[in-house]
């Protein structure tokens, strides 16, 4: 590992991610015409002295990355009983919607609704809170935001702003920056919080190597007196980061095992094989579809598999509710077919359209497909009452039931494919949605096959088809493999 060329990646990451003044200027000009506009639509309502527009998320904190085009605008009130939840759907909302009709704007809801408008090209989400004297008199999640923006300006150096924004363009090179149910990922004041800890970005990436899952608490603040008080608090958690203003709560709740342990050896690999790319995606989408179709149809026949689409029609194009609820869906299936089928090797993943939200779906890859038995695997023999209940279903076996040496029973039975797609559906018909409809499974065992999606997904077949390769090549590290040959190469020819 060279530090000399560690430092010379970081120059040049942060010379791309840094956003200059004249950016900075025209997102505080924008907050200032929105600050403006809220306060002179909201006093003919309202006494100026009962409420605050202020400035938050990471343009308030300055660790945002260059390009970032949304900024945070909360409208702070003192809680009171008519100034509550249903107040701010009711009456706020409209006079906000009302004081920016001449711009683009979306209703959007989190705890509750809040407005998103577009002003110059950049979003800006209009959000309202209460003011609160700390965050354990917090009313609605995002009450604490406020002291977090505080928190974080009075802990993080000028410095640490430019290491905070190496971490956040690591992260999203790779898809781990995030907290959105989508991603299960590593938030924004995490990021924040994770660099207070530990200094600087490098130092990060060292001691992440060492992190355990379900091991790790970071307590900036030494809110509890021990590790083990701190692992009892947030059991569960794969990674636990203490809100330095709020003890009872874990920053990092949403990062996902898959996520912790991508992350950790993400780290253990930049420092072992440094490289630009592994904050710079340069990998190309393959253009040329039929290419793509053919690489499908053969990969499914290479490995013996069959692979199952359920399309999804969404009716309400809120992102976490739908991530949430195909997840939910996603896991139930996994667990079904591996105990119904007895088939260890089956791959399941969620696909959205991001830029319509109109369809969505899961695709099933069930490998060695053609093979059409099942073990079933009984009771010890000896367990009388049991043993015969094993016997009697399994008197129908083409294969058993038979005691083997270890003295229990077992049985093989033919598997009917059509079977699979009872489970597949059962298994749908048996979750509830509200923010999409299921509307088809299509099985695919060839191009042809691949087709019929065009009817469903008009619009979006062709970008589904390029993640279908992606979701059957499972080729996560692929960017960096040249980087590491490379490295590899240059140490063997040193030696």
């Amino acid at each position: 590992m060279s530090i000399e060329k560690i430092e010379n990646i970081i120059d040049i990451v942060l010379s791309r991610v840094k956003p200059d003044n004249q950016e900075k200027q025209r997102l505080y000009q924008v907050f200032e015409f929105v600050k403006t506009c809220l306060e002179k639509c909201l006093s003919e309502i309202l006494s100026p002295s009962t409420f605050e527009v202020t400035l938050q998320g990471s343009v308030a904190k300055d660790t945002f990355l260059k390009g970032q085009s949304d900024i945070d605008v909360f409208i702070l009130f003192p809680p009171n009983k008519d100034i509550n939840i249903d107040w701010f759907e009711r009456t706020l909302i409209p006079i906000i919607i009302k004081c920016f009709n001449k711009y683009k704007n979306v209703l959007n809801y989190a705890s509750h609704p809040y407005v998103t408008i577009y002003i110059d090209s950049v979003e800006v989400n209009i959000v309202p809170a209460y003011k609160v004297p700390s965050p354990d008199k917090i009313i609605s999640a995002v009450d604490r935001t406020p002291f977090h923006t505080m928190y974080i300006k009075t802990h993080l150096s000028e410095s640490q702003k430019d290491e905070v924004r190496l971490l956040k363009q690591f992260l999203k090179n790779w898809n781990l920056y995030g907290a959105e149910i989508e991603v299960q990922g590593f938030s924004g004041y995490l990021v924040e919080l994770l660099i207070i800890a530990y200094e600087n970005f490098y130092n990060l990436l060292k001691n992440a190597s060492q992190w355990h899952a379900y091991k790790t608490c970071i307590d900036i603040e030494h809110h509890y007196s021990s590790i083990e008080e701190c692992l009892n608090k947030f059991k569960g958690s794969a990674l636990i980061v203490v809100d330095p203003v709020d003890p009872r709560r874990n920053v990092a709740a949403a990062v996902s095992l898959k996520k912790f342990s991508m992350f950790k050896l993400l780290a253990k690999m930049f420092l072992e094989f440094p490289s630009i790319e592994f904050f710079f995606n340069n990998t190309d989408i393959e253009e040329d579809l039929d290419r793509v179709l053919t690489y499908v149809e053969n990969r499914l026949r290479s490995y013996d598999s069959c692979l199952y689409l359920l399309v999804f029609k969404v009716l309400k194009p809120v992102p976490d509710m739908i991530w949430g609820q195909l997840y939910r869906l996603k896991n139930s299936l996994l667990n079904t077919l591996r105990v119904s089928t007895d088939n260890k090797y089956i791959y399941l993943d969620v696909w959205i359209d991001r830029n319509s939200l109109k369809k969505a779906a899961i695709a099933i890859e069930y490998m060695q497909c053609s093979r059409r038995y099942r073990l079933h695997i009984g009771p010890y023999a000896y367990d009388i009452a049991n043993a015969i209940k094993f016997l009697m279903k399994n008197l129908s076996s083409e294969i058993g039931p038979w005691i083997d040496d270890d003295g229990r029973l077992y049985s093989f039975k033919l598997l009917d494919r059509d079977d699979i797609v009872k489970t597949i559906i059962n298994t749908v018909k048996s979750t509830s949605f509200s923010g999409i409809s299921f509307e088809d499974l299509i099985v695919i065992t060839s191009v042809s096959d691949l087709h019929k999606l065009t009817k469903l997904m008009p619009g979006e077949s062709k970008e589904f088809v390029y993640w279908l390769k992606q979701f059957l090549e499972r080729k996560y590290f692929r960017k960096i493999y040249s980087t590491i040959y490379s490295v590899l190469d240059e140490q063997r020819k040193d030696s």
